[in-house]
């Protein structure tokens, strides 16, 4: 569907997490992550993406 989003504004990632969310979460260009799932899984999401906090 197209809304009018320029290109790579929206990427929409889906897969298991030690297969695809742990990449993202230790990737040093990504700048943002939202996930959905259960608590444990998002504390280890926190976590992980927490190792590469910059500030600004």
């Amino acid at each position: 569907m197209e809304v009018g989003l320029p290109a790579g504004v929206l990427n929409i990632v889906t897969g298991l997490g030690p297969e695809a969310g742990a990449p993202l979460a230790f990737h040093p260009h990504v700048d943002k992550i939202a996930f959905t799932g259960s608590s444990a899984t998002g504390r280890n999401v926190m976590t992980a993406a927490a190792q590469l906090v910059k500030v600004r």
